[in-house]
């Protein structure tokens, strides 16, 4: 009697029991690439109630925290986990190519990394850094120009052993330019504008600021070009303090938004909610590449989805889904299209090759496009492993 009454008492908060099934979860998040919110969805808790009655499941806030403590490396020698700089530089001004190129080789001569062993450059989008780390397609319609490639080419190979490209654009980077189309988008612009003059009106004033803190406890999160998923933080904070910010703006005597404006509100928190997500786990330094596949198929999923749930109802919000979509498949060509010109089969390799995502994103998908992608996976792996002898050959 008594071992059934304490199985539906809940674990303190901070008992190891709690705690070790927390950490359990974020691992298994981690590694799966599944999304932090997975955990809040119904069936999962469901799952957990039954496997366990005394835990309470986290919040996406508490396993993000989590995933973002799991390091890659593991100090044996002080038994514990470890986040490692290998080497900072300063940097003056110009910013060049060739600048970011001669830092770039003092580094790895000073850690005696070998050029051919470099396989990878993960950069921002900037000019500078495309240029550095790029080998561009010249036009090859004289014998100069050919000339000109070909020294290009052996220069390249030079420094960076026998890769044309190693180059790999900064995926939180690029997801970031998908999000920013919501605000060239006119009819989302419009209600993104009235929006920030609204939250511009509270943070500008201390009265209704005072006020919204005494009825919430919250104030409005300002959106900042320069601050990756702003956007989303702006919309999921008027979202939530919703009724306080109309009660507030009320007796100030200012305009607030309409109903219908509310709901678009919602809406456009729901598109860019996966996308905060996925930024918020392929930023941390603990994130792996293998990663990177699982988290675009997901979005695409995601934006599909979407488009189709709000066709009807909201034309211009299903409609940017597509246009970002497309946008999506654009930009990460380098990672999905076999037959881009960028391609690279390193980020469906990283995904093959670790047994805990390969399964679902890449071995159980039957579309046309991920097994081909799986098939390059596959072709680059067995061509990066050393051919090794038949051993029962090499003992005779």
């Amino acid at each position: 009697m008594s071992g059934a009454f304490f199985s539906h008492i809940k674990y303190k908060p901070d008992s190891q029991e709690q705690r070790i099934k927390e950490e359990a979860i974020a691992k298994w998040v981690a590694r799966t690439a599944h999304p932090p919110r997975t955990v809040e969805d119904e069936e999962f808790i469901n799952m957990m109630e039954k496997i366990d009655k005394r835990l309470t499941v986290p919040k996406k806030t508490k396993i993000t925290n989590l995933v973002d403590q799991i390091a890659c490396y593991f100090n044996v020698q002080d038994s514990k986990a470890e986040h490692i700089l290998l080497n900072l530089k300063q940097m003056v001004h110009p910013h060049t190519a060739d600048s970011i190129v001669t830092l770039v080789e003092e580094c790895t001569k000073e850690w005696g990394i070998p050029k051919e062993r470099i396989i990878m450059i993960i950069t921002d989008n900037g000019s500078n850094m495309v240029s550095a780390f790029c080998v561009e397609e010249e036009d090859t319609s004289s014998d100069e120009n050919d000339s000109k490639d070909s020294d290009e080419e052996e220069e390249a190979d030079e420094r960076y052993g026998t890769l044309e490209r190693t180059r790999t654009p900064c995926v939180v980077h690029t997801l970031q330019l998908v999000v920013n189309m919501v605000k060239k988008e006119q009819a989302i612009k419009r209600l993104l504008d009235k929006v920030q003059h609204l939250v511009r009106q509270f943070r500008k004033s201390s009265v209704a600021t005072e006020r919204l803190l005494e009825q919430c406890g919250l104030i409005l999160i300002k959106d900042c070009e320069t601050r990756w998923s702003s956007s989303f933080l702006m919309l999921s904070r008027l979202r939530e303090v919703k009724d306080h910010v109309t009660s507030v703006a009320d007796t100030m005597g200012w305009d607030c938004l309409l109903p219908s404006e509310w709901q678009e509100v919602a809406i456009l928190k729901d598109l860019l909610l996966p996308f905060a997500e996925h930024t918020k786990v392929l930023e941390s330094d603990t994130c792996c590449f293998s990663l990177v596949v699982p988290a675009i198929l997901d979005l695409r999923s995601h934006l599909s989805d979407f488009s189709l749930a709000h066709a009807r109802s909201y034309r211009d919000v299903a409609t940017l889904a597509q246009k970002m979509s497309a946008n999506m498949d654009l930009r990460f060509s380098c990672f999905l299209d076999v037959s881009a010109s960028n391609f690279s089969p390193l980020a469906a390799a990283a995904c093959f090759v670790d047994a805990s995502v390969s399964a679902e994103t890449l071995i159980g998908n039957d579309n046309d496009g991920i097994q081909n992608l799986l098939s390059k996976a596959e072709e680059y792996i067995t061509r990066s492993v050393p051919y090794q002898c038949n051993p029962v050959k090499n003992m005779k």
